[in-house]
């Protein structure tokens, strides 16, 4: 099906377009999780003791 290799080509160009115009700001968001995610986990371990 022809059809589907157009589409898979159109899925690749835009997801190779987001990545590399929004890798900078992915990668804040992912620190910025990751940091409240160490904050939960040290209220956890407060709480287990």
């Amino acid at each position: 099906m022809p059809q589907m290799g157009y589409l898979m080509w159109l899925f690749l160009f835009f997801f190779f377009f987001f990545f590399f115009f929004f890798w900078d700001s992915i990668f804040i968001i992912m620190n910025f999780m990751l940091l409240k995610m160490k904050k939960f986990i040290l209220i956890i371990m407060k709480l287990n003791d």
